[in-house]
């Protein structure tokens, strides 16, 4: 059940996340995309044609009025990327602790790059988008990923790639 917040656009998860309501926007998400990408509020809405602009002044409205707590859960976040990322005994073993949870395409896109990811009941929006789902294997293999996807039988599942598509296969690109 979630809780309204006096924000029109904002409703509290039960976990008390801030969430654009009738969405599973999370208002840190929207910020840290603001942030990354240097987005206007037209941009952002652009780019997730299934927000409003309301719902998006909305959402930062309740970021400016609770700035300090947010930046505090978006610099968690990112502590928990960078501790994957320089894990030094076994990142791809650290990258495993996300299996068989559930995570919005952000974080997945954060922890899984350059890789492919099965879901399993994925989160979509209007325009058939992925927003989350429960991540049941990430490979840098396809083929690993389809045995997978073969052996486990999902009710529903997306796959995803994560990273840059080359269009043209005589170019090789060094990350």
């Amino acid at each position: 059940m979630a809780l309204t917040t006096g924000y029109e656009h904002i409703v509290l998860g039960e976990d008390g996340v801030p969430l654009i309501r009738g969405t599973t926007m999370k208002v840190v998400e929207l910020v840290m995309e603001k942030t990354a990408y240097g987005w206007s509020a037209e941009e952002i809405h652009f780019q997730h044609p299934y927000l409003s602009l309301g719902q998006i002044y909305s959402a930062l409205a309740y970021y400016s009025d609770h700035k300090d707590e947010l930046d505090r859960d978006i610099e968690r976040r990112e502590h928990l990327v960078r501790e994957i990322r320089t894990s030094s005994r076994e990142p791809a073993g650290a990258r495993d602790l996300f299996l068989n949870k559930v995570m919005t395409i952000e974080e997945i896109e954060r922890v899984y790059d350059s890789e492919w990811v099965l879901l399993e009941d994925p989160v979509t929006d209007e325009l058939t988008q992925v927003k989350s789902g429960k991540v049941l294997c990430h490979t840098k293999d396809r083929t690993e990923l389809d045995r997978k996807l073969l052996k486990v039988r999902p009710r529903s599942s997306a796959i995803l790639y994560i990273g840059r598509w080359v269009d043209d296969p005589n170019v090789a690109i060094a990350l």
